[in-house]
C-alpha cells in the first residue's frame, strides 16, 4: 500500500494519526482522550454488526460538530500480530482515505485514527470521519426502487451516477476490495437526485500508481450485486460507451463466482454472524424473480435476469406444463393445422372491421393524439389499462374510452398486470373493480393479462395467469356487454399459447377469442421464416391452437405487432433502458419505410390468409415504433401511418375473393372486390425488385402512400412496398 508520511501522535496511550486541521485544537484532543467514555455515553449507534459505527458531537474551534466513529472489534493474537506489522484496520482506512482525498476520490474526510496498544495487543481501534450528511447507500437505493416498481430512469441514473464514480476510482489507482452495494455511500442534492458518490470501508483498500488493470477491476466490480442484465448495464455504463474487453469480462465471471461460494460458505465460517443476522430487522432484496421496474420510454418493464437464471428460477410445474399441454393437444392441433391451411387464401374475407390501432392515452398530449386518431379514421381502438401506474391514470384512461364510445369507436381493452399484482391478487380484483365501474359499460372486449409467457412482464407460471384470469372473469360477469380474450401470449410460442389456453380451461374460464402479440420483427419481412413457419403458417397454427383448445369460439385475435425503428435508442423496445456499445447484430430495428411496407404485408396477408379475426397495430403514437412520431413539440406522421391511411380509405369496404397465383412465389397478388363493380389487386414481392406482366388490363394504380401511377409499357414493376391496382371494367 502507497502511504505518505504523517505524524504519529500519541494521546492519553493512544498511538495514530490526527489530520493538520484538528490535531492542534485543544479542546477535540481533549475530547478524544475520553472517546472510550464518550461512545457509551453521548454516541448514536448508526450501525453494530461486526464492527460499531456511532455518531456523535465534538467540540473544535469552541463549536460543536458532528464526527462520525468507527470501532473495530477486537480480534485474535494471530491477527493483531500482523495488524502490528502493516497496520490496524483503523490505521488502513486512514491512510486508504487520506490517498483518496489527495487523488479526488470522495470519501468523507479523514479527521484521525487511535489504536490502543497493550503488551502487544490492539484492545481499541477508532476511525474518526467527518459526517458526511445524511447519506444513503446503494444496496438501499436499490432496494426501494425494486420494491416500488420504480421507471427504469430513477434506476439508469443510479446505476450511471455509481458506474461513473467506480471508474473514477479505478482510475485513480485504487483498488477497494470490498465493494458491496452497502459502501457505496450516496449523497442526494435538494431536487432528490444522485448528486454524489463516496466510498465507505477503506481498510481493505489497496493503492497503486497508476490506473488499475483490467483484471483488478474485475475483482472488484464483481463484489457489486445486481441482476444479470442490470450488471451488463453497469459495465457498460462503466466502460463508457466502449465494448468491455472479453478479458475483463472472463475476469469479472471468475471472481464472481469466486465470491458467491465466499458467500454462500459464510454460515460455515461465522455460524455466530449468522444467528445474529436472523435476529436482525435489516432490510434485504426482493427475490430477484419478483424484480419489476417500468420503463416508460418504450412502455415495456425491463429485462432483468439472464437466460440461465430465468430457468433457474421458474417453478417445476411451469417445465411440466410447457410439455405435457402440447403433447396433450398435439393430435387435434395438428388435425385443424392441416384443414385450416387448405382453407388458407380460399374464402372471401370482408375487410371492414379487421384493423384496429393501440393507444396509451396520455393526459398532456391527449388532444393532440385524438386529432391523429380521427384523421385515420380506424375506428377500431384497443387501450392499454396498467395497473401499476396511478389512479388518475386509470381514471384519464376511462374517460378516453368513454369520449371513442359515444363517438362511434370499438374499444378493447388491454388489462396489464405487473408482478406485485400477481403476488397479490387482491390487487389484482380491486383493479378489475375500479376499472369496471370506471368503464365497463363502454367495453366491448377485454384481453386479460399481458405477455404471460414472458418473467418480464410479471407472470412466472401459467397457475399465476389462470387466478388473474379467474378474477378477472368472475368480476366481468355482470357486464353482458363484455367479452373475454385471451391468454395474450407474445411471439410465436406455441407450446406456451397451448398451456395458457390449458390453464384457462382447468379455471372454467370462457373466452370469445384467443389473442396473442403475433411479433415477427425478429425475423425482418413477415413472409421470412423461422423454424419454417412464414407469418401464414405462423396465423394457422395459432388459429388451430384457439380452435382445438375448445374454450373460445375458435377466433383469432392479433392484439399486437409492429416493427420497431431504427435510431429511435432507448425508445425502441429492444434499445430500451440502455442502448449498448457495439454492432448490434440481429437486433429487428428497420427504417420507417420497411416498417411501412412490413406493415402493410402483414395485414394483407393476415386478412386474405381468413385465419385471423381482427389484429391491432400497437401503437399509433410512439417515437420507438409508432405510425406518429411523438417525440417532442412537434409530432410527424410516418409513412407507416400514410400507408395504414391510404389502405383504411381505400379498401375498409372491400372484400377479399382470391389470391392471383403466379410463376413467381415471390410474388403477391391479391384480389379485392368493391362496391359498385370494381376490382381492386394488391401487388408486392418479398424479394428483388421485379417487372411482371398482369393477367388482366389495367390502366391506372396507385402506390402504398396514395399516389396515382399510370399503366404506360402494359408492366408493372413490384417492389418490397405494395401497390394498388385498378382492373379496368369489363
Amino acid at each position: 500500500m502507497e502511504k505518505r508520511i504523517y505524524e504519529k501522535c500519541v494521546i492519553d496511550g493512544y498511538y495514530g494519526c490526527i489530520a493538520d486541521l484538528y490535531k492542534k485544537d485543544h479542546d477535540f484532543n481533549k475530547f478524544l482522550t475520553s472517546l472510550s467514555e464518550n461512545l457509551k455515553t453521548s454516541a448514536k449507534v448508526i450501525s453494530h454488526n461486526y464492527d460499531a459505527v456511532f455518531l456523535l458531537d465534538a467540540p473544535f474551534n469552541g463549536k460543536n460538530f458532528k464526527i462520525v466513529v468507527k470501532s473495530f472489534k477486537r480480534r485474535g493474537v494471530i491477527r493483531d500480530k500482523f495488524d502490528l506489522v502493516i497496520g490496524s484496520r483503523a490505521a488502513r482506512a486512514w491512510y486508504a482515505g487520506m490517498t483518496m482525498i489527495s487523488r479526488k476520490v470522495k470519501t468523507p474526510q479523514p479527521i484521525a485514527f487511535l489504536d490502543k496498544i497493550i503488551n502487544g495487543r490492539i484492545t481499541e481501534s477508532y476511525f474518526i470521519t467527518e459526517f458526511a450528511g445524511e447519506l444513503s447507500n446503494f444496496r438501499d437505493e436499490l432496494i426501494s426502487l425494486y420494491a416500488n416498481g420504480s421507471d427504469s430512469e430513477l434506476l439508469m441514473l443510479l446505476l450511471q451516477r455509481v458506474a461513473e464514480s467506480v471508474c473514477h476510482m479505478h482510475d485513480a489507482g485504487i483498488l477497494h476490495n470490498d465493494l458491496g452495494n452497502q459502501n457505496i455511500l450516496l449523497r442526494k442534492n435538494n431536487n432528490q437526485e444522485y448528486h454524489e458518490v463516496l466510498f465507505a470501508d477503506l481498510n481493505r483498500v489497496t493503492v497503486y500508481p497508476c490506473p488499475l488493470t483490467y483484471r483488478q477491476r474485475a475483482r472488484d466490480i464483481s463484489r457489486i450485486a445486481l441482476p444479470a442484465d442490470f450488471l451488463r448495464i453497469f459495465i457498460d455504463m462503466y466502460f463508457e460507451r466502449v465494448r468491455p474487453p472479453p478479458q475483463f469480462h472472463r475476469w469479472e465471471n471468475f471472481y464472481r463466482r469466486l465470491y458467491s461460494f465466499h458467500h454462500k460458505t459464510r454460515k460455515l465460517r461465522h455460524p455466530s454472524r449468522l444467528l445474529k443476522d436472523l435476529g436482525g430487522h435489516s432490510k434485504d432484496y426482493q427475490p430477484e424473480g419478483n424484480i419489476w421496474i417500468w420503463d416508460d420510454k418504450s412502455s415495456q418493464p425491463l429485462v432483468v435476469l439472464s437466460g440461465k437464471d430465468k430457468i433457474r428460477n421458474y417453478p417445476i410445474k411451469q417445465h411440466v406444463q410447457l410439455v405435457s399441454s402440447p403433447v396433450l393437444y398435439l393430435p387435434s392441433v395438428l388435425l385443424e393445422y392441416r384443414r385450416l391451411k387448405e382453407k388458407c387464401f380460399s374464402a372471401p374475407v370482408p375487410v371492414e372491421g379487421k384493423v384496429g390501432i393501440g393507444l396509451e392515452p396520455q393526459r398532456e398530449t391527449w388532444e393532440k393524439e385524438l386529432a391523429f386518431l380521427e384523421n385515420l379514421k380506424c375506428k377500431n381502438v384497443l387501450i392499454r389499462f396498467y395497473r401499476h401506474k396511478r389512479k388518475e391514470t386509470l381514471k384519464h384512461c376511462a374517460l378516453v374510452a368513454k369520449h371513442l364510445k359515444e363517438t362511434g369507436y370499438s374499444i378493447v381493452a388491454a388489462l396489464v398486470q405487473d408482478r406485485y399484482s400477481v403476488n397479490n391478487t387482491l390487487a389484482w380484483s380491486d383493479f378489475i373493480k375500479e376499472f369496471l365501474e370506471l368503464c365497463g359499460e363502454c367495453i366491448e372486449r377485454i384481453e386479460i393479462g399481458h405477455a404471460v409467457n414472458r418473467v418480464k412482464w410479471g407472470i412466472w407460471s401459467f397457475d399465476e395467469y389462470g387466478k388473474l384470469a379467474e378474477i378477472t372473469a368472475d368480476l366481468a360477469t355482470a357486464y353482458k356487454n363484455i367479452q373475454l380474450m385471451g391468454p395474450s401470449v407474445i411471439d410465436f410460442d406455441p407450446a406456451s399459447m397451448v398451456a395458457a389456453l390449458h390453464e384457462l380451461k382447468k379455471k372454467n374460464v370462457k373466452l370469445d377469442s384467443a389473442t396473442v402479440h403475433l411479433y415477427v420483427d425478429r425475423r425482418g419481412a413477415p413472409e421470412n421464416r423461422q423454424n419454417g413457419f412464414s407469418c401464414v403458417e405462423k396465423f394457422v397454427l395459432c388459429k388451430a391452437i384457439s380452435v382445438a383448445s375448445k374454450i373460445s369460439s375458435g377466433k383469432l385475435v392479433i392484439s399486437e405487432f409492429n416493427w420497431p425503428i431504427e435510431g429511435t435508442g432507448t425508445y425502441s423496445p429492444v434499445g430500451s433502458p440502455y442502448e449498448s456499445p457495439g454492432p448490434h447484430i440481429g437486433q429487428p430495428n428497420v427504417s420507417e419505410e420497411e416498417q411501412a411496407a412490413y406493415m402493410l404485408r402483414y395485414i394483407l396477408i393476415a386478412i386474405a390468409s381468413g385465419m385471423v379475426e381482427q389484429l391491432f397495430w400497437w401503437r399509433l403514437a410512439a417515437h420507438g415504433y409508432g405510425l406518429v412520431d411523438n417525440i417532442g413539440n412537434k409530432w410527424r406522421v410516418r409513412p407507416a401511418y400514410r400507408q395504414m391511411k391510404a389502405f383504411l380509405d381505400l379498401l375498409s369496404d372491400g372484400l377479399y375473393v382470391g389470391r392471383i397465383k403466379t410463376k413467381d412465389e415471390n410474388v403477391w397478388l391479391l384480389e379485392f372486390d368493391m362496391p359498385g363493380n370494381r376490382t381492386i389487386y394488391t401487388g408486392w414481392t418479398d424479394k428483388v425488385e421485379r417487372k411482371i406482366k398482369l393477367p388482366f388490363d389495367w390502366s391506372e394504380g396507385m402506390n402504398a402512400e396514395g399516389e396515382i401511377f399510370r399503366n404506360k409499357r402494359g408492366e408493372i414493376s413490384l417492389s418490397s412496398s405494395p401497390v394498388y391496382i385498378f382492373r379496368d371494367s369489363f
